[in-house]
């Protein structure tokens, strides 16, 4: 804390103040002294030292040259946190989402003995200029804070050998970590450079495990259902991860290698973790209950979005009704409704049809029971189980029902499956359901128009969609027809959860409204493409008619309805969004 004071004549930033600091001690050889700011109300001329030492300028350890040998360590050795690695013919290329986020990679390196070395960082840089860029870490320490990057080349991919300083490398294992600043770097990190009077090594860092713990997805389980069995890791980020399942009576329930928990017959039994890694044990107890029901729902008679039903007449599907549901690809969706007597649980199986074999069935697609995502078991396919038509049961696990309606949705993934039929094994008394998706709510009509200040609008393909008036009168949002990819995104605010009625005002100068608009209710997409027909008389630019796109469930508090223009098609000018409802809506 220097205290020294300043006259009053000398206060400005040009009337030069001599300050005796006071006494310091010095080293033989190269010392530093570094002064620290703590005010912004002070300009700096030059130090004096008087002493009846001899005394030159030294030099600054940072940056003076070292001589030895340059150690290249490749990012391929590094971890790696907010960016990802880009391959280049199947080789480790550079880290790519370096540029401008928050991104930390992190080097360690080995060295014979503690020595000073020099670090280089290997980047390729997207602009000349990168002030402040780049915070270096060396063994936890900041070693180098807001680095500059001047008068360089720029290329994304033109990498230079830029040098950041010194630094000193203890024997043995040591950690450098490069941590990019927000908004500030600009580049690709490829790797590091160490130059070094002593032989240095970059190495991947392992970790051990210390211990396991395992965990079910469900402890009680119907017979012939599945559920998961999980393992995580202390620490979690310990390097082999491979563990080996078991069942303790396999006449209960039997394990997969990927820790797939399917129940054989009724009991209790025990599931056991062993890592690879140390032979860490971890066990669950599982109940297997007997399912004495079974309700059959054939894939056709599913509500379809976007998808559709194939007969034996147009393709030899051997189905078990002569039909069944195709023609799916990514967000293209079935959704069945099944009606249970009480709340409980039951198992639920798919009989479908994939193209590729040794998929998970996560690979085809998402479902949702009730609105809620199911998380799949890791269910497979047999090898000889391929093909449009080769028909084969699939455990989806166990699914949770309520007392009354209930609704299961397929989202598909990829276009690479059939499905011919599900099936529910329970305990409880079930049967089809109601589909409230077609359903109609009677109740009060609340009005959000498109130039409400809580809606946002992105642009699509034609530029972005805008908000047009009619002198003082809102009139419509423009752009809107045609534009793929635009979005209109409402939150809408219900007083409790329960069913509403959804519909699009719109402007549409054809009959046929079809395959054009997407919906999705927060972020889950409940109407693939909408279609209406539009009465002659409602047909025209800004002559307002209401189309239906479903009932759906909103829960209590903020929602989000998003419109997706998708296609070229006439979709016509939007003016606001319709809800019916029983409850208030805002």
């Amino acid at each position: 804390n220097v205290t020294a004071p300043v006259d009053a004549d000398s206060g400005n930033r040009f009337n030069w103040s001599t300050l005796n600091i006071g006494s310091i001690n010095l080293n033989k050889g190269n010392n530093s002294i570094k002064f620290v700011a703590k005010g912004v109300a002070t300009n700096f001329d030059y130090i004096r030292l008087d002493t009846k030492l001899d005394l030159e300028k030294g030099e600054d350890p940072d940056q003076f040259d070292i001589e030895g040998e340059v150690y290249e360590i490749s990012g391929e050795l590094a971890e790696y946190e907010g960016c990802y690695p880009v391959q280049k013919d199947g080789d480790f290329a550079y880290y790519g989402g370096f540029n401008a986020s928050e991104a930390k990679v992190t080097f360690f390196v080995n060295s014979d003995e503690t020595v000073k070395a020099a670090l280089y960082l290997t980047m390729g840089l997207g602009g000349s200029n990168c002030p402040g860029a780049i915070n270096v870490y060396v063994n936890d320490e900041l070693r180098y804070e807001k680095v500059n990057f001047k008068d360089q080349e720029n290329g994304w991919e033109k990498f230079h050998d830029l040098k950041i300083g010194n630094i000193e490398l203890l024997e043995g294992e040591n950690k450098i970590v490069i941590e990019s600043i927000k908004d500030k770097t600009s580049g690709n990190l490829k790797g590091i450079k160490l130059k070094s009077p002593s032989h240095v090594e970059g190495f991947i860092k392992t970790y051990s495990v210390e211990s396991i713990s395992l965990s079910l997805t469900n402890d009680e389980i119907l017979v012939g259902a599945t559920t998961q069995a999980n393992v995580s890791f202390n620490p979690t980020n310990a390097t082999n991860k491979n563990v080996t399942f078991s069942s303790l009576n396999e006449d209960v329930a039997t394990v997969s290698s990927t820790g797939l928990v399917t129940g054989v017959n009724e009991g209790e039994t025990t599931i056991t973790a062993i890592s690879e890694d140390g032979g860490k044990v971890s066990s669950a107890t599982i109940k297997v209950v007997n399912a004495m029901k079974t309700l059959k729902i054939e894939g056709e008679d599913g509500y379809m979005e976007g998808c559709g039903v194939t007969d034996e007449s147009s393709a030899g599907s051997n189905a078990s009704n002569g039909k069944h549901a195709g023609g799916w690809n990514q967000e293209k969706a079935i959704s069945y409704f099944v009606n249970a007597s009480e709340s409980g649980k039951a198992s639920l199986d798919l009989i479908m049809a994939p193209a590729n074999s040794s998929r998970l069935l996560s690979f085809y697609c998402s479902i949702y029971v009730n609105d809620e995502e199911l998380t799949l078991p890791s269910s497979e396919f047999a090898a000889e189980n391929q093909g449009w038509w080769a028909w084969t049961r699939v455990n989806a696990g166990q699914i949770n029902l309520k007392e009354g309606n209930n609704s299961i949705r397929l989202v598909a993934k990829t276009n690479e499956f059939n499905l011919d039929y599900i099936e529910l094994h329970s305990t409880l008394d079930l049967s089809n359901g109601e589909n409230y998706y077609t359903s109609e709510v009677e109740g009060t009509e609340k009005e959000i128009l498109g130039n409400d200040s809580r809606v946002v609008i992105t642009e699509g393909q034609y530029g972005m969609p805008g908000v047009q008036y009619n002198g003082d009168n809102f009139y419509q949002i423009g752009n809107w027809n045609a534009n793929e990819g635009a979005t209109l995104t409402f939150t809408v605010n219900a007083s409790e959860a329960g069913l509403v009625t959804l519909y699009a005002k719109c402007g549409v100068p054809v009959s046929d409204y079809n395959n054009v608009v997407r919906v999705y209710v927060n972020d889950e997409m409940i109407n693939y493409d909408v279609k209406a027909t539009i009465p002659s008389d409602n047909q025209g630019w800004d002559n307002w008619y209401a189309i239906k796109i479903a009932s759906v469930y909103l829960k209590e508090g903020n929602n989000t309805v998003k419109f997706k223009m998708i296609s070229g098609g006439t979709s016509g000018n939007f003016y606001s969004l319709v809800l019916k409802s029983n409850f208030d809506i805002a």
